[in-house]
């Protein structure tokens, strides 16, 4: 079936198709072309009052108040999490230092709060099981017909008791029911087929719900004195210890870092390495680098952690002399 170009022009059918070709596509290139540039065009108007919006401070980073990713030196939001990039000003960033200044939004998104260092009496505890009995078991006649609790103590614990050591105790027979009472005799032999002593506790109030032979549960509170140690219920000392809230430090290894509160200096919050002593409860000891009064951060800082690591401060994870080193 022969075409137009066949009928007019029989012996340059073939090239004019090609020339035809040809031009169709260098005409659709070109009008594509101009549509993107047109395109571009249009968004680089649109864009650029964003770029003045956002023109940078001196010195001022840009950090996801998640900590999601890098600080950075435009603002916006962040592309992980989605919230508003908060500035950090760049006076509290020299290399070297531990400290971040936060803005007030940026405190409240990360939940960072803070608590003031303290001197109270704190307590561990021992959990161990025992029976009621009444006619003593060698305790001393004057417990000879009372109801007692009969607590065996595991050997490896019993450096923390002391007479007048308060507890609680519990019994299958009572579900929910706690019972009180006080350590009234330790036994100074050690079962060679158990391990444990024996050590017999007073039940504090109404003893009418104690009946021989029941099994209990028992969990012995152990104050501790400044240095980690039992003291002596009878005879507490003066100073009670230092303490911080067990949430306070962040522990890694034998180093333990706290982030705290600059005093005079709104959200400002600079990190301190410090010792600690035993855990007790909620609670740790402090040995040294705090004073009482000092505001540590209890939720948030490992969050206020993360944003030192990320710009190469002094941190949980490296310490003064390892994050001066050049990267």
């Amino acid at each position: 079936m022969k075409t137009l170009l066949d009928r007019f022009f029989p012996r340059y059918s073939k090239v004019i198709l090609l020339i035809l070709v040809g031009l169709s596509f260098f005409f659709g290139y070109w009008l594509r072309g101009n549509s993107q540039e047109a395109r571009f065009s249009g968004l680089a108007h649109q864009e650029a009052p964003n770029k003045a919006a956002v023109k940078l401070a001196p010195g001022t980073l840009y950090a996801c108040p998640m900590m999601c990713i890098s600080p950075r030196e435009v603002a916006g939001n962040c592309p992980v999490c989605g919230m508003e990039l908060v500035p950090l000003p760049g006076h509290d960033h020299e290399a070297g230092t531990a400290r971040l200044t936060l803005s007030e939004k940026a405190v409240h998104l990360a939940g960072i709060r803070t608590a003031p260092v303290e001197r109270q009496f704190v307590s561990t505890d021992i959990r161990a099981f025992g029976q009621i009995v009444v006619d003593g078991f060698g305790f001393s006649p004057e417990f000879a017909a009372k109801p007692m609790a009969k607590i065996y103590i595991y050997e490896s614990d019993f450096v923390w008791l002391r007479h007048g050591q308060s507890l609680t105790f519990e019994t299958d027979t009572y579900p929910g029911r706690n019972f009180e009472g006080k350590i009234a005799f330790i036994g100074v032999y050690v079962d060679p087929a158990t391990r444990t002593y024996t050590v017999g506790a007073e039940p504090q109030g109404s003893v009418d719900w104690l009946l021989p032979g029941m099994i209990i549960r028992a969990t012995i509170h152990i104050p501790l004195d400044e240095n980690g140690q039992a003291l002596d219920p009878e005879h507490p000392p003066q100073k009670p210890p230092l303490v911080i809230p067990a949430s306070a430090p962040l522990i890694t290894g034998k180093r333990a870092v706290v982030y705290l509160a600059v005093p005079g200096e709104e959200d400002v919050f600079e990190g301190r390495e410090i010792s600690l002593g035993r855990r007790a409860g909620d609670y740790y000891l402090v040995q040294s680098g705090l004073v009482e009064g000092d505001l540590v951060v209890v939720n948030g800082n490992f969050k206020i952690d993360s944003a030192l690591q990320i710009m190469g401060r002094p941190s949980m994870m490296a310490p003064q002399d390892k994050a001066a080193e050049p990267q």
